[in-house]
């Protein structure tokens, strides 16, 4: 079973995720499983 997500809070999204797919201006820039992505990378996508 597949639940699709989409939460603009990183620890959020990461408590409850197996794997995490990042977005910016529709394209997904970063994927993988939570834990194995650099949380800098994945902050820089977050900020507004």
């Amino acid at each position: 079973m597949a639940i699709i997500l989409v939460e603009h809070s990183y620890e959020f999204a990461s408590e409850l995720a197996d794997d995490i797919a990042v977005m910016d201006r529709g394209q997904i820039v970063l994927s993988g499983p939570v834990g194995h992505l650099p949380e800098s990378e994945i902050r820089r996508h977050l900020t507004v």
